[in-house]
């Protein structure tokens, strides 16, 4: 039995150099404070970097990509007439712009700070972290060997596949009222929500896992995720 087992495991790496993105090479000024970038109050009346022109759209090639990930695979050859397959795959997929163009299905939008292109890298719209296919074939044995009811009852198989995987990342983005920028950065369209920021002090982590701190209509102390 185990002579027809086999386990590999393997890596899987790619990166993606000069993809495409779009952008707004007009946008206002961008602020800096404690050493984060972002758009404050003053560019309301602040002046593009061209005041002769409004949203100037242009694309770029200094979008990058990035793709790890481990692959274990365990495989029974045929033998007493089964043979399975399963592989799992556990990965990561980052980069700067998912589509490089516009909106695809998964709605990540076009790049949110067009003066600094590197803030929207993180977790691919098609990112799935985790991914495991498990493929089985079973020859049914004939209950008899001869006769018209062998060639009726034998010769059947079943067999099945089973795949899981994570979801894609859920983009969290903030809009204004009427559809308009929280950001005042003069981008050319401002249905394409913007990113929010974290309040200071908070994390990733500290809004996903533990309690909450509590927000409007949610009481502090409640376990996250119920």
């Amino acid at each position: 039995m185990l002579s027809d087992l086999s386990l590999a495991v393997g890596y899987i790496g790619n990166r993606g150099t000069h993809l495409t993105l779009k952008s707004d090479g007009n946008a206002y000024p961008s602020e800096t404070a404690g050493g984060r970038t972002f758009v404050g109050p003053r560019l309301r009346t602040a002046p593009r970097p061209n005041p002769n022109n409004g949203v100037i759209t242009y694309s770029t090639s200094d979008a990058k990509s990035f793709y790890d990930a481990m692959t274990v695979e365990l495989k029974k050859r045929i033998s007493h007439g089964f043979q399975f397959q399963a592989v799992y795959t556990w990965s990561k997929t980052i980069d700067d712009s998912s589509t490089g163009l516009g909106n695809s299905d998964f709605g990540e939008g076009l790049v949110s700070q067009p003066y600094n292109h590197r803030a929207d890298r993180g977790l691919a719209s098609t990112h799935t972290g985790r991914n495991l296919s498990f493929s089985a074939l079973w020859a049914i044995p004939s209950p008899v060997s001869s006769g018209v009811l062998s060639k009726i009852m034998g010769g059947w198989n079943f067999s099945t596949i089973l795949a899981i995987s994570d979801g894609v990342p859920v983009f969290a983005g903030s809009r204004g009222a009427g559809g308009t920028a929280w950001a005042p950065d003069g981008r050319r369209s401002a249905n394409n929500e913007q990113r929010p920021d974290l309040v200071p002090g908070r994390t990733v982590e500290s809004m996903t896992t533990g309690t909450t701190a509590g927000c409007q209509g949610v009481a502090a102390g409640q376990k996250l995720g119920t």
